[in-house]
């Protein structure tokens, strides 16, 4: 699995808030396979020399320009750094800071500077949780499998059958670690009890942050823990089969289709909802609108394009659009902007590419009330 390193929303505001005359920014994409981020190196090196001259035709002086360049140089040559990589890289660099985020999603080719961050495509690591679990369940064994940051691992969960301890408190007559099934009433009854517990066990821990749970596990055992599940973000699909010899890797390639199925399944009901809001005058794709709403804490959710090049300014106390060219003073990328003033009033920012945005704008707004 890859490494990926997910920022919380208060980095992420803390990043869209910082100033400095030398903000720089820069996406790569990368890969897992620490034998091929030789390209990756040269993507940043190359990105280090744009840097460089974006730099001075912004009229920094050769002192401030090789106090942005060093840490990124450094970084070029961190053979330690290249051998732990994901899909995607953003680095965020100024004079005296340096800070990376190894992105579990495909990023484009970007390098900015000006005088705030350009966080668009990080919002990509937060717009679905980048942490989820596998319940790989049978009758001999039971285990919780983490994806996220690192390799998958198997978690040690208290109570998850068939521990005894847990199965000395069940009505199992014979204590067995799991009553086989005889394909009777009987049989399905003791099949339920068993998914409950192990149910029971994990939901304490996938449901701190509304993680997704994806099942494995062979017949009748599926069937029986669906329809005793009341998680709400249970996967529909079941990895079918008996995976008591598989490895955790193994696993977790099988769960990822399913994770990607839910992704798609959730932007999908987004876009019902907003059809269902603009009808109801609740609901927008003008940027003009959305940057308006979004300065007065109007939008319950938002989605955009993370890659839109859109820029100019906001005003601070209405929201009004000032368009203008992305490399001229004082510019800056109003995607992002619109961005940050929704998730400063706790609304939601779905980033995904361009084509799942509707009506083919840069933006489009849920909103808590019409304005």
């Amino acid at each position: 699995m890859n490494n990926v390193d997910i920022p919380a929303i208060d980095e992420l505001l803390k990043l869209s808030e910082e100033r400095g005359p030398a903000s720089v920014s820069i996406y790569i994409p990368t890969n897992p396979v620490t034998q091929q981020s030789q390209s990756s190196k040269i993507e940043l090196r190359n990105a280090l020399a744009e840097v460089e001259r974006k730099c001075r035709e912004r009229g920094l002086t050769a002192q401030e320009i090789t106090a942005v360049a060093a840490p990124l140089r450094a970084l070029v040559d961190d053979e330690e750094f290249w051998r732990y990589q994901s899909k995607g890289l953003a680095v965020f660099a100024t004079g005296s800071t340096l800070r990376t985020f190894r992105l579990g999603v495909d990023v484009v080719p970007e390098v900015v500077v000006n005088d705030r961050f350009r966080v668009g495509q990080l919002l990509q690591a937060v717009t679905f949780p980048q942490q989820a679990y596998v319940l790989a369940l049978s009758e001999k064994t039971a285990r919780l499998i983490e994806l996220g940051a690192g390799s998958p691992r198997t978690l040690d969960v208290d109570g998850l059958p068939p521990d005894r301890s847990v199965l000395a408190h069940t009505e199992v007559a014979d204590k067995a670690a799991m009553p086989r099934p005889q394909g009777t009433t009987g049989g399905r009854i003791e099949q339920q009890k068993y998914c409950r517990l192990a149910q029971d066990a994990v939901l304490p821990i996938v449901s701190k942050n509304g993680s997704p749970l994806v099942l494995a596990a062979p017949e009748p055992i599926g069937p029986a823990y669906q329809a005793i599940s009341t998680y709400a973000h249970f996967a529909h699909e079941v990895i079918e089969g008996n995976f008591d010899e598989a490895s955790n890797d193994q696993i977790a390639a099988k769960a990822e289709p399913i994770l990607g199925h839910m992704r798609n399944a959730e932007l999908e009901r987004w876009r019902n909802d907003f059809a269902e809001f603009e009808n109801q005058g609740r609901a927008t794709t003008d940027l003009a609108e959305t940057a308006r709403a979004a300065t007065y804490g109007a939008i319950e959710s938002l989605m955009i394009d993370p890659c839109a090049q859109v820029f100019g300014r906001l005003a601070d106390e209405d929201g009004s659009v000032q368009f203008g060219e992305p490399e001229t003073s004082g510019n800056y990328s109003l995607i992002d902007e619109i961005a940050a003033r929704v998730l400063h009033s706790s609304g939601r920012v779905l980033a995904v590419p361009s084509s799942d945005v509707p009506n083919g704008s840069p933006v489009a707004a849920i909103l808590r009330y019409g304005i």
